[in-house]
């Protein structure tokens, strides 16, 4: 069975020149909550949480996401009159490697 490594490495020109791959440190956030979402990212190296933090400041994580892993999958496939915004808040548990 493929994993997710396997398509990334044997995309079609076209598709995997527009990738790029970013590197989060550590605590670095990827996605914050409310912002326009329009790539889906591929989490091929590390650990992430997705959260969502209260008006005072309380968060509260509500998923863990290790490699090989994918998000922002929902928001990038919304239509553009309902909204793209992120649902979710995802930072970097320790380093990770994303290609979006």
């Amino acid at each position: 069975m493929k994993n997710l490594f396997d398509f990334v490495e044997t995309a079609p020109a076209e598709i995997a020149s527009r990738f790029r791959t970013v590197r989060y440190e550590r605590e670095q956030p990827i996605l914050w909550e409310g912002f326009e979402g329009d790539d889906v990212y591929l989490l091929l190296e590390g650990d992430a949480v997705g959260y969502f933090q209260g008006l005072g400041g309380h968060v509260e994580s509500v998923f863990r996401f290790s490699a090989p892993s994918i998000f922002g999958e929902f928001e990038a496939f919304l239509e553009d009159d309902v909204g793209r915004k992120n649902v979710i808040n995802i930072s970097a548990i320790r380093p990770c490697t994303v290609c979006c």
